[in-house]
């Protein structure tokens, strides 16, 4: 099955996520309400409950609570499913542009954000570590890295985060507290530059290259290792994940794809119109779902 249609929102979508029960959330630049679906994405509701507000992010656990990121205001917390919610203390992020938020294998809600710095919670969401950025200097460099990417942890409780300003991956093995930079071996006839790592529930690792031997690299050895998976040179890919259905979903230049498995047979499904990281996600039916800023949204098998 595809789908195109017009979608209820009026606005840009920012990102989606799912509770076990299949219940969708989708939140949007600007001031609006969160909305749900309970449908698998073919209606949208408002989250009246909360209220509108300039939402950046919203993420599910996966004892099924919800965190809602605002811009100058609270984080809520939900516990019910999105019936109702608790206004957390208000972040020390709250005014930056969050790029990556999750909440991690451990506990932690992970957030970093694009010109700022990282900041993690180990008692969800009432207090936060912010990490300065003096941790993050890469190798022969005498500033700090900038352009936080994606935030996430391995099943050991390392942390990794890449700094999208030098193209450079850093880690922690103390819950955030120092950091130290991966230094990637010289490939001819470039270095490695990094926009992304994703961590998948077998542990693997996916790394998301825009170099000239760029693509995405898999590792299956906590990042001892890597192989080529999907070879792109000096494209942009990002958003990386394995979903529900088992498949592997990215964004590069726009465009949504997805991997027969985890293999690099790959064919875009979804052309969003514009530079940018493709919102999706994989309902519980097993229907993709992804949206562009104009107003529309695309549902697949």
């Amino acid at each position: 099955m595809a789908f195109f249609g017009l979608h209820p929102f009026a606005a840009s979508t920012l990102n989606f996520c799912k509770l076990s029960t299949g219940r969708l959330f989708i939140n949007f630049e600007g001031k609006n309400y969160l909305r749900y679906s309970d449908d698998n994405g073919a209606s949208w509701n408002a989250v009246k409950s909360l209220g509108p507000h300039q939402f950046q992010d919203v993420i599910s656990t996966p004892a099924d609570e919800l965190y809602a990121f605002t811009i100058s205001e609270a984080t809520f917390h939900s516990t019910d499913g999105g019936q109702t919610w608790t206004a957390l203390t208000v972040p020390p992020f709250n005014v930056d542009q969050i790029s990556s938020a999750e909440y991690s294998l451990s506990g932690k809600l992970l957030v970093a954000t694009q010109h700022n710095s990282v900041f993690i919670s180990s008692d969800k969401g009432q207090t936060w570590l912010t990490v300065p950025l003096s941790q993050f200097i890469a190798p022969n460099s005498t500033g700090s890295d900038d352009g936080f990417g994606t935030f996430t942890e391995d099943k050991t409780g390392n942390l990794y985060v890449d700094g999208a300003e030098g193209g450079m991956l850093y880690t922690s093995a103390n819950a955030g507290i120092t950091w130290s930079a991966i230094v990637p071996p010289i490939v001819p006839p470039s270095q490695e530059a990094v926009l992304g790592m994703y961590i998948d529930n077998n542990n693997w690792f996916y790394k998301s290259r825009f170099d000239y031997n760029g693509g995405i690299y898999l590792s299956k050895d906590g990042g001892a290792t890597y192989s080529l998976l999907y070879s792109a040179s000096d494209s942009f890919i990002g958003n990386t994940s394995v979903q529900s259905d088992g498949n592997l979903y990215f964004s590069m230049l726009g465009a949504l794809y997805k991997a027969n498995g985890i293999s690099n047979s790959v064919k875009k499904i979804f052309d969003y119109q514009q530079n940018g990281f493709v919102p999706y996600i994989v309902a519980k039916n097993g229907d993709a779902i992804a949206a562009n800023s104009f107003a529309t949204y695309f549902l697949t098998k």
